[in-house]
């Protein structure tokens, strides 16, 4: 039996504890495993990492993750330690995956993607988000316009990012994507990206809630490091 039948079927399995999900508010992966925990009404207990009491650097925190990351599950003693790892297995079996080995190797692919895009985003948003800057790098915009093109060419073939359904896979982006779009960058010309990212924030179950502590707590954090920067609406 998988995560999701065991966390959502009718038969109690007694023996079992509430997975818990270690993670911060204002992590994109982070977001992305909750907003797949929401959407699949998931019961896992959520417990915010402090970071500033290096909570993650506990010796308990190490055993289940010796990178002192988040997110990290804890399902029953058994620990995943990365978005993808996460909301891949918390959603085997549901309709937010597949067992077609094609529409798997895409939801793949663009798990993998994010990862990129993930990366990419840090390069752009770091400097300002973290350090003042009032603009990121030419070069670091250069790579990020690479990326939003090659998702702006698959948004042009397809509603989801996988393909005709909504999955995993969008959940991942939708959370690195909403942080690039809070960057005062000009998205304009990435027009089929901008009207996906309506359409799954539409059909995200607890979205809103979700960027509105995400804002917050970016907006704390850079009111603690004396940073002025406008968050789009």
């Amino acid at each position: 039996m998988n995560f999701l039948h065991r966390r959502t079927s009718a038969h109690k399995v007694t023996t079992l504890q509430r997975p818990i999900l270690y993670y911060t508010p204002d992590s994109p992966p982070c977001q992305a495993v909750i907003l797949v925990i929401k959407q699949l009404h998931l019961n896992i207990q959520l417990k915010d990492v402090d970071f500033d009491k290096s909570e993650h650097m506990s010796p308990e925190f190490r055993k289940m993750n010796p990178l002192h990351q988040v997110p990290t599950l804890d399902d029953n003693g058994f620990f995943i330690s990365d978005s993808h790892a996460i909301i891949s297995y918390m959603a085997a079996g549901s309709h937010l995956t597949s067992t077609d080995s094609r529409l798997l190797a895409r939801i793949n692919e663009m798990l993998c993607f994010d990862f990129e895009l993930f990366r990419v985003m840090g390069e752009v948003g770091i400097p300002m988000f973290y350090e003042g800057a009032a603009e990121p790098s030419q070069k670091a915009l250069k790579i990020l316009d690479e990326k939003l093109s090659a998702l702006e060419y698959y948004l042009k073939q397809r509603k989801w990012v996988s393909g005709e359904f909504l999955t995993i896979a969008d959940f991942s982006v939708l959370a690195t994507f909403s942080v690039i779009y809070h960057c005062p960058i000009d998205l304009s010309k990435y027009q089929a990206t901008l009207e996906w990212f309506a359409r799954c924030k539409k059909a995200s179950v607890g979205y809103d809630d979700i960027e509105e502590d995400s804002k917050n707590a970016l907006g704390n954090f850079l009111k603690s490091k004396g940073i002025e920067l406008k968050l789009k609406s």
